[in-house]
């Protein structure tokens, strides 16, 4: 084969390449949020900004992520917040280092106007730090439960361990029910838990 039909099909086959892999990083659907090289559901965005600081604070990112340098009165306008609600939120976001501000002074009214910008990079690393704190809690507790046998009550009133059921007759204290072991579903439940953790951080190291 001629050299230069190679390099044609080698070129074809790098441009198809090429094409598979940016529409596959790119394609992030409306229940989806790009956070710096990873993508998330935008419930788990939710569910950690609420646990860090509220839900609101998820409006405020996603206002930033636009934009650099932003003016924060022009950013409370936007989300339709007064400058004492998004300051709230704004400084919250500061603490946990998603934030940085430069003040600039205003000529007319004499007062200082804060310029906000956020770092998508900050929250991918403080959100797979936290995914790995919980890896490392599930391992834990995938441990117990390969050493403990559990029992739970069949309208899931309580769950509790072998040495806790015989104390109860294995009756549950709440409805009467008799306690059923549940050991194996839980472990599968963990198991999988810890799965997609671990898939979802080696794609986090290894993004395409």
């Amino acid at each position: 084969m001629p050299k230069k039909s190679k390099k044609k099909i080698i070129k074809k086959i790098i441009k198809k390449v090429d094409k598979k892999v940016v529409k596959k990083t790119a394609k992030v659907t409306k229940k989806q949020v790009k956070i710096s090289k990873i993508i998330i559901s935008r419930k788990e965005l939710d569910d950690l900004m609420t646990h860090l600081i509220n839900k609101e604070a998820v409006d405020v990112i996603m206002q930033l992520q636009k934009r650099k340098n932003v003016s924060e009165f022009s950013l409370a306008e936007k989300l339709k917040m007064s400058i004492n609600q998004f300051r709230n939120i704004i400084y919250r976001l500061d603490a946990f280092n998603l934030v940085s501000s430069s003040r600039k002074k205003d000529k007319q009214k004499g007062w200082y106007v804060y310029y906000w910008t956020f770092y998508p990079e900050r929250l991918e690393q403080l959100y797979l730090q936290l995914k790995r704190k919980k890896l490392e809690r599930l391992k834990k507790k995938l441990e117990l439960e390969q050493k403990t046998d559990f029992y739970i009550c069949p309208n899931k009133c309580i769950r509790v361990p072998l040495a806790e059921a015989m104390e109860l007759s294995f009756r549950c204290p709440e409805c009467g029910k008799l306690l059923q072991e549940d050991k194996l579903n839980a472990i599968k439940k963990t198991l999988k838990e810890i799965e997609d953790i671990e898939n979802e951080l080696k794609q986090a190291n290894n993004p395409l």
